[in-house]
């Protein structure tokens, strides 16, 4: 499928996990692909650049984490209406709910077959 005029952002701390995710979407759609390994340095970039199409975001990470700059792109009213699918480990319910509440598309949990 040809997206290439969509831009997914791909932000994890751990090399494996943003090489794998970038790898599925290459391999499955034609777009740019953003990568960043921490939540300020993205979101430096989303307050400063066109924002991408989608953000698939690592909740665990040092300095600033997924979830709080979830909670930093929904409280921003040029970022609150970008899709944003948590790629993480947390399946507890209070973690999901969280999310939920925060407007997440849907979320994908690490360790299952990519």
């Amino acid at each position: 499928m040809d997206f290439s005029d969509c831009t997914v952002m791909v932000i994890d701390d751990e090399q494996y996990y943003r090489t794998s995710i970038v790898a599925v979407i290459k391999y499955h759609i034609k777009c740019n692909i953003l990568e960043y390994s921490d939540g300020q340095s993205a979101l430096n970039y989303l307050r400063t650049h066109d924002n991408p199409d989608l953000i698939i975001l690592d909740l665990k990470m040092p300095y600033m984490s997924g979830l709080d700059l979830l909670v930093e792109i929904r409280k921003d009213p040029l970022l609150y209406k970008i899709p944003v699918i948590p790629f993480t480990q947390y399946t507890d319910s209070d973690i999901v709910k969280q999310l939920l509440k925060l407007k997440i598309c849907d979320y994908i949990v690490k360790g299952l077959d990519l």
